[in-house]
């Protein structure tokens, strides 16, 4: 049960992310050039270059890829909370017949119980016979 309940939550997390997935991304991304002194190269000309840019991203049309996958997110929750439900009820059935079959197992010890019982009675009784010679051995 507890890997039913794991996927679970993970379906769970994916659809999360997957709602997630439609909002803006927000980035800042930072980057520097440093070359020492008496270094030459054609394509950088300066000893130095720095730069820091922040982007946004919206998607505004996505061929409805982000609904799709929202959609897949919910159907994979949907069916790890079946199959999460499918394994406690197997779980609850097996432990009811493992119950069952203790009972049985117990009735019928106790059944044999009693059958010994008697026939250490029996078995008392013809001894008893015997040794008053009233009975063959």
């Amino acid at each position: 049960m507890a890997t039913a309940s794991t996927n679970l939550e993970a379906a769970r997390w994916d659809s999360t992310s997957a709602s997630f997935a439609r909002r803006p991304s927000y980035a800042l991304t930072a980057n520097s050039l440093i070359a020492p002194r008496g270094f030459y190269d054609p394509a950088i000309t300066n000893l130095g270059e720095y730069g820091i840019r922040a982007t946004v991203d919206y998607p505004l049309l996505d061929g409805g890829s982000a609904s799709r996958a929202r959609a897949r997110a919910a159907n994979a929750s949907a069916r790890a909370r079946v199959g999460l439900a499918r394994t406690k009820r197997d779980s609850g059935l097996r432990a009811g017949g493992l119950a069952i079959a203790i009972l049985r197992g117990l009735d019928q010890e106790h059944s044999l119980r009693e059958s010994l019982d008697w026939i250490d009675r029996l078995s008392e009784l013809v001894q008893s016979g015997v040794l008053a010679g009233s009975r063959d051995p």
